[in-house]
């Protein structure tokens, strides 16, 4: 079994020292290491320019330099340390112990108590330390922007569910003034219809507002999932709006990918739909193709309508965004929200190219 490799970067003045690394490190049990070397500060600098290093040992007195001050360029106050650095003196000393440490060191050894496993164990425990906190500050970063979107999820939905909601509410008090002045039929019957539009588009926009806030709340149902076959399915569900203006939906040779296959059905389906729907003069047309690249399939959905204006494409995947142009027709602003959502759920990424009357082009990338 072969034992993984690390690139360790040795920072010591004294030749003695660093061969003694050498020694010690060709005699380990868990890992395998390259070293590069480094007796200064400014050649430490320009090593770590050179080479992509796993780890770093530091040797805390150099001529030109403190390994504390190196890592006070190299790290900064209170930053997540870019590096494992493991500090090492010659003797035992508490203070430039817990100085190294405060610094971003992540374990200081005297030079006289080495042995290969400990020199390794310090190495590996580094690396995994500055590992979890990379992992610690991802997950906060995530947090912190999950945060935003739902502070302002939360004030969009509160306005955008005031709409029909205040609609609701006029139409069935100008329906009890029917009903009190003794109107009936068709008057009534029309108040009636009004409603339960206004209550359908409601229940539409809660719909897709559930949708929009479960996708990356629970783990993905991973599975290979044919794209010809879900587009397929996706074509048939949009029959009637395709037959309702003449629309085609038409597709080139497609892969089989690793995915969730409800949530790539929602993709296909709301970039299919928005081609029917959002439409120019001529019948809809919509084409969808795919490439493949080194390490994903970018697949694009592209229509014959109307466009859109490059000042547009920055906010057209936002949540509830309508552009003036679609006003008058259904929808909720959350399609593209949507799409963007479970394509960078997935680890892939969403674009747009349009202009103005020359039609829309929406790519999405998916990893192998």
């Amino acid at each position: 079994m072969s034992l993984p490799r690390l690139k360790v970067l040795v920072v010591d003045d004294s030749p003695e020292d660093r061969l003694l690394y050498r020694r010690l490190l060709g005699r380990t049990e868990h890992a395998a290491f390259e070293l590069f070397e480094a007796d200064s500060a400014a050649a430490t600098h320009r090593q770590l320019d050179a080479h992509a290093v796993d780890c770093v040992l530091l040797d805390y007195q150099l001529p030109d330099a403190t390994g504390v001050e190196i890592l006070d360029d190299l790290v900064g106050e209170g930053a997540t340390p870019p590096l494992p650095f493991v500090m090492l003196t010659g003797h035992g000393n508490e203070h430039v112990a817990v100085e190294a440490m405060k610094r971003g060191a992540q374990d200081y050894l005297v030079k006289g108590s080495l042995t290969a496993g400990s020199l390794e164990r310090a190495i590996l425990n580094a690396i995994e330390k500055v590992a979890l906190h990379r992992e610690l500050d991802r997950h906060r970063a995530d947090l912190q922007r999950s945060n935003r979107e739902l502070l302002r999820f939360a004030s969009v939905v509160a306005h955008d569910l005031q709409n029909p909601l205040a609609t609701v509410m006029t139409l069935l008090r100008a329906l009890r003034r029917d009903l009190e002045d003794g109107r009936t039929g068709e008057a009534v019957l029309t108040r009636v219809d009004d409603v339960l539009g206004a209550s359908s588009r409601m229940t539409e926009l809660i719909r897709e507002l559930l949708e929009f806030s479960r996708i990356g709340g629970a783990a993905r149902q991973v599975q290979p999932v044919s794209m010809p076959d879900l587009l397929q399915e996706v074509a048939d569900g949009l029959r009637a709006l395709r037959e309702a203006d003449g629309g085609e939906v038409s597709w080139g040779s497609l892969p089989v990918v690793h995915g969730d296959p409800a949530q790539l059905r929602q993709v296909l389906q709301n970039l299919i739909g928005n081609g029917l729907k959002y439409r120019a003069d001529a019948p809809p047309q919509v084409r969808v193709d795919c490439v493949e690249q080194q390490d994903a399939w970018r697949f694009t959905v592209s229509d014959n309508g109307a466009g859109i204006d490059p000042s547009e494409h920055q906010r057209v995947f936002d949540a509830f965004v309508r552009l003036p142009e679609s006003a008058h027709l259904p929808g909720t602003g959350l399609g593209l929200a949507i799409c963007k959502k479970v394509v960078e759920h997935h680890g892939g990424q969403i674009g747009v190219e349009s202009r103005r009357g020359e039609g829309t082009t929406v790519w999405f990338t998916l990893p192998k």
